[in-house]
């Protein structure tokens, strides 16, 4: 019968010495007894199984250099093998030596303002130490690429960083098999808005320049990397190609977010500058509705039942025929177009059948009515 094993016995299962003896048959993962052969300017020599040596690069020393001396005995576990080589890594993370998870990490965005660096790689880089200088809290490793260091070219790194030194520094990733954080140190970098589609919400304020334009609409970048398509209809107020000429290559433009998958890397957003300068609070979700509220939306679409009205992350309502106040020749379809912008009160909120149902507020059926921001002038 198969029986359950403890992970903690799992982790801790050591290939015996001898065991082994040839490099082709060993496996990543392998938990294996090793002793230090020499401490090296960058890491470890060590050997292990009788009849293999390797290294241990400085990501993967699990403490300071200082640590270790010739001839300490270690445990170890197998990174990588190359039997071409004789070529053998290993680490001495204490996450891969026991098999956990790797520890929290801080966010993408996340700015330290007190980052202390803990060595300097004078081809690689930087090593830091995000925990606060001199505080209590578990160190959390970082790592800053030489061409993450400065918005200028430097010659030497150890003539500009020094150990002990202390920086500001910005998550721009993760090297989670390192159970790091990788950091950038350049202004540019720590004063930048955004650093991913994560830090995006629907209803929030954006400003960028208009990349590209053409005839679906319009590509936003909000910063590098970052960016928010525009369709042709929330280009402006009053939608189509017309309200779209007014803008160019190059523009700097506020708009306002309509929805985001970070995930997939995408976002689409609203230049119509009443949603943009709009006071009422986007309204997100159907458990935000509530009945009298007000919202600012945009026609999606009129027909003899009414007009629909959509607002952020795909949410959207019905204003009934009999509440459009028409005349007694007018159908929705003449007095309402696509992309116009509307001010509407929510009359009922159906949660069960996932409806809204909406009302024209006062002025609601104008876009110029409600106070407008003026939008950025083409470059």
């Amino acid at each position: 019968r198969l029986r359950a094993l403890a992970p903690a016995a799992v982790a801790a299962g050591t290939l015996r010495n001898n065991v082994v003896t040839e490099m082709g048959s060993l496996l990543p993962g392998a938990l294996v007894n090793a002793r230090v052969k020499a401490v090296l300017s960058d890491g470890l020599l060590v050997s292990f199984l009788t009849y293999f040596t390797g290294t241990i690069d400085p990501f993967h020393l699990g403490q300071d250099l200082a640590a270790y001396s010739p001839g300490q005995h270690l445990k170890a576990r197998l990174l990588a093998v190359n039997p071409t080589t004789k070529a053998a890594a290993l680490s001495l993370q204490p996450h891969l030596l026991n098999f956990t998870i790797t520890p929290d990490l801080p966010p993408i965005g996340e700015v330290f303002e007190s980052a202390v660096v803990k060595r300097v790689d004078a081809s690689l880089g930087l090593v830091l130490d995000l925990s606060a200088a001199g505080g209590t809290a578990p160190s959390v490793p970082a790592f800053a690429h030489i061409s993450a260091l400065t918005d200028t070219h430097i010659d030497k790194i150890g003539k500009v960083f020094k150990v002990g030194q202390t920086a500001t520094a910005r998550v721009i990733g993760s090297r989670p098999l390192d159970g790091m954080a990788v950091v950038s140190l350049k202004p540019s970098v720590v004063q930048q808005t955004l650093m991913s589609y994560d830090e995006l919400s629907a209803g929030q304020k954006v400003t960028g320049t208009i990349a590209a334009i053409d005839e679906k609409g319009a590509m936003l970048t909000l910063a590098p990397g970052i960016k928010a398509r525009v369709a042709l209809e929330h280009m402006s107020d009053t939608g189509g190609r017309k309200g779209a000429a007014k803008w160019a290559v190059g523009a700097t433009a506020t708009a306002r977010v309509l929805d985001v998958d970070p995930a997939a890397r995408r976002c689409r957003a609203t230049l119509k500058k009443t949603l943009v300068a709009s006071k009422l609070p986007p309204l997100l979700q159907l458990q935000d509705a509530v009945v009298g509220a007000r919202a600012h939306g945009t026609v999606t679409g009129a027909t003899a039942l009414g007009v629909f009205v959509a607002f952020y992350k795909g949410l959207s309502g019905l204003v009934h025929e009999r509440a459009l106040g028409l005349a007694p020749d007018q159908t929705p379809e003449d007095a309402f177009k696509i992309g116009q912008v509307l001010k509407v009160t929510i009359l009922s909120v159906d949660h069960k059948r996932k409806r809204l149902s909406l009302g024209l507020a006062a002025g609601g059926a104008a876009a110029s009515a409600e106070p407008a921001a003026a939008e950025a002038q083409p470059a």
